[in-house]
Parts: C-alpha cells; structure tokens; sequence
C-alpha cells in the first residue's frame, strides 16, 4: 500500500495536520496512524486543556492567536453542535521581586502582538482580586481575554469527525519501524504486520516524537516525563479565578466544583507517567501558594487522594533550526509541540 503522506500519531497535532493539508487543497492520499484510539494515553486529552498567549517569544504568541480564532469560530468551521466549552478565564502569572524583570519582558514582547494582558503591581492585583494573598508578589501579568481552558478530548473529536469526511485512511495500529533509502524515508512498517510505502512521513508521535525519530536513524531530543496533576475541592470558591501560576512554578486553577493543581516539579525523570502519589500531593500543599488566598488552605485531604487526577505526561524539548539528513526536502517533516503547550 503507498500514500503519498503517512502522518504518525492521530491525536490533536496528527489530527490537525491532515485536516489542514486538506483545508489547504491537497488532494493525495493521506493515512494517519494511531496506536491508541482511546487516547487513553494521548498527551492531547491528559493535559489541562490550557491556552495562553503568555508567552516570551512572538512564534508562541502567534500559535496562541491561531488557535483562538479557530475558537471563535468554531461552529462555522465544525458545524453548528461544535462545543469545547472553552472558559476564557484567563492567566495570572505571579513575580516576586527577582522574576519582575522577566515578566516585564515577556509583557513586552506580548503587547507587541497585539496581547490582550495587562501588568500589574501587587495593590492592582488585590482590586482586581480581592481575594488574593500577594505577600511576596511584586506583580502579576493578567490576561483579560484570548486565554483559558476548554475540553481537549472535545475539540480532538472535533477534528477527528471532519476528517471522516476528507478521504484520510485511519489506520490503528503502532509504528515498528521506518525505512530509509539514503536520504528519503520510504516505507513505514506496523506491528500488525503491514508495510506502507510513503512519499512523505509526518512525525507527529508527541512525547514518543524522539523514538519515532530514532527508527529513521535520527536524533531528535524530546522524551516523555513524568507529571502529576492532583484534584481537590477546598471551601473556598472564586467564581472570577484565573488559571494562576504562583513564582514557585505552581499553578492552579478552577474545574467545574473543584480546583486542580501541579507543577514545580524536577527536570530529570525518564519513562511512562506513574500514578500520583500522596507524598507528591503533600509537596505540592507545602509549596506555599502565595495566591488564591488560598484554595489549598481548605484543602480536604483524604478526598483529595482519592480523587487524584491522571498523571500528565509532558513533552521537553528545544527547538532546532534546519533540515536533518533525512528531512531534507520535508520529506520527513516533524510536528512536535514544546514546553507542554502543544495542544494550543
């Protein structure tokens, strides 16, 4: 079997790709490859669902508004049921005294885009929002709109129906192999034992993006790590809170009745996602919230540990400029998301 684009991993990115090379007029034969049709194990449905535009470089910032635009107009472009539930209730990223520089940077940098978030010292915060504590906060950076949080699993089904009408072959199955002539990639192989030729392979594998590399004989620096996201209720509840993340690199923010909550977490760490642990919750309680008054405080524990959510496996890597050996031409183009944001 030959397509002219193999894409590997049919969650958001996968999903978006073959969708937008369609939208774009590209009328050859398309599979997109997926292991896992649950997306049980997806990055795309086990993140937090977050959008920001909070973001210190203008290509993030831009991907950001990309994205929000297709919200905007999301039953123009999915029909009239689509429905992501999208909360634009924007960031509110803390500084102390030692991070205001960088914030002030990035505001920056976001202005200049058009961004739709405001600087503000500790005294503005506590007007905006009463009930913040800012003992320790020098200021924070606010998005009054084009930011907050949706349902992931509901806008990858959104993809994945429009593409039931776009000519893409869905293929279930893992990749186990990629074969190279010199400098072009020209078949994927598949543990249900079939063999695919290709004129083009998209990798679009998200964290397993570097072991999909590796079966072409490239490098590529990106590999799963470890996250948790812990979810509990507390007494206190802020109908106007904001996705906020504290200068320790924790955040928190509301779901429905409850709050979720994670981060500050260490760099180093390789393989699967394991399930979040009570010792790892009791750290994130210790990290001291300077925000949120805080919801932490009317933290109910032993709820809290049985209702931990599932683990979040991230993605690191940094971007590289210029064409590998066997992407030349993009023939082996890579999709891959940075820094957890991928989904935006």
């Amino acid at each position: 079997m030959h397509y002219d684009i193999i894409i590997i991993g049919g969650a958001i990115v996968g999903s978006s790709v073959a969708y937008y090379l369609r939208e774009e007029g590209f009328s050859g034969s398309i599979a997109l490859v997926e292991r896992d049709p649950q997306f049980s194990r997806a990055a795309t449905t086990l993140s937090c669902a977050s959008v920001r535009q909070q973001f210190s470089i203008p290509e993030n910032i831009l991907l950001s508004q990309f994205t929000l635009k297709l919200f905007r107009r999301l039953r123009e472009e999915f029909g009239a049921d689509a429905d992501i539930g999208f909360r634009e209730g924007g960031y509110l990223i803390l500084a102390g005294e030692n991070g205001l520089p960088i914030l002030r940077a990035n505001h920056e940098a976001q202005m200049a885009e058009g961004a739709d978030i405001v600087l503000e010292d500790a005294e503005a915060l506590v007007r905006r929002f009463p009930w913040l504590s800012v003992e320790g906060i020098s200021a924070g950076a606010y998005g009054r709109s084009g930011e907050g949080w949706f349902d992931a699993h509901a806008m990858l089904m959104l993809f994945r129906k429009a593409l039931r009408d776009k000519n893409i072959d869905f293929i279930t199955a893992d990749v186990t192999g990629i074969e190279r002539q010199g400098d072009r990639v020209t078949s994927v192989s598949l543990d249900n034992g079939e063999r695919l030729e290709a004129g083009t392979v998209v990798n679009a594998a998200g964290p397993n993006a570097g072991k999909v590399a590796a079966m072409a004989g490239l490098a590529l620096p990106v590999e799963p790590r470890k996250r948790n996201v812990f979810v509990f209720e507390a007494r206190e509840k802020y109908d106007d809170m904001p996705l906020l993340v504290d200068p320790s690199g924790i955040y928190v923010r509301p779901e429905g009745s409850v709050y979720i909550t994670g981060g500050a977490e260490p760099e180093e760490g390789e393989g699967p996602a394991v399930p979040p642990t009570r010792p790892r919750l009791a750290a994130v309680r210790r990290g001291d919230l300077a925000g949120a008054g805080n919801p932490h405080s009317g933290l109910r524990g032993d709820q809290a540990d049985g209702r931990l959510g599932r683990p979040l496996p991230l993605q690191h890597a940094r971007p590289e400029r210029g064409d590998r050996p066997a992407s030349r031409g993009r023939q082996f183009p890579v999709r891959q998301r940075f820094s957890g944001h991928g989904l935006q």
